[in-house]
């Protein structure tokens, strides 16, 4: 086969993959929101509670879950969905560079935050299905600067993606931030009668 013949038929067999990605149907990535609350004004040195809401606003999405970046003074000390705990990953608090112990992620906390993840016991979540809350409990060191704002970033995530392999190129993981929660330590608190 002379060279001219090798040229076409690269050509053509390139064409034919290209026709046939371009038909493949497409992957629909599901779509997550996360709200939250939390105490806002613990005593130093106590525990605390709060909450992440977990809902999916498209498709089905595999390996739910909440990640928490942290003040280094709040840590998280349990979490339940569903009517029983959850599994807490404190990764530590940054600079540091971690593997994420679902995704296999490389991943970079940043200077004087903690990074969690919290793992929802379910292996996916269709847009069908009603919202999941986790309830979190957490607690503010002793030695937190009195009056000095925290912050909790919540964001919610399916880990694998649109599919329940964990294969992050090209199905990576889908997350939402919510707001963050301002948290101000005290040592009192007065309400009028």
């Amino acid at each position: 086969m002379g060279e001219a013949k090798w040229v076409r038929f690269a050509v053509m067999a390139v064409s034919m993959v290209a026709v046939v990605l371009a038909a493949a149907p497409a992957v629909a990535m599901p779509a997550v929101s996360c709200t939250a609350t939390s105490q806002t004004e613990p005593f130093l040195g106590e525990s605390f509670g709060g909450s992440v809401s977990f809902d999916r606003t498209a498709d089905i999405g595999f390996a739910p879950g909440v990640e928490l970046e942290l003040d280094p003074a709040i840590t998280v000390t349990g979490a339940q969905a569903l009517g029983s705990a959850i599994t807490v990953d404190d990764l530590g608090v940054g600079p540091a560079t971690v593997v994420h112990p679902v995704t296999g992620e490389t991943v970079v906390i940043a200077a004087n935050k903690r990074l969690v993840v919290l793992r929802i016991p379910l292996s996916s979540l269709s847009a069908a299905a009603p919202t999941v809350d986790v309830d979190i409990d957490y607690a503010v060191a002793a030695d937190a600067v009195l009056g000095a704002p925290l912050d909790i970033c919540p964001s919610c995530a399916f880990f694998y993606g649109a599919d329940a392999l964990n294969i992050p190129v090209p199905d990576a993981p889908v997350r939402a931030a919510a707001p963050a929660i301002g948290v101000t330590p005290t040592v009192i608190r007065l309400s009028a009668s």
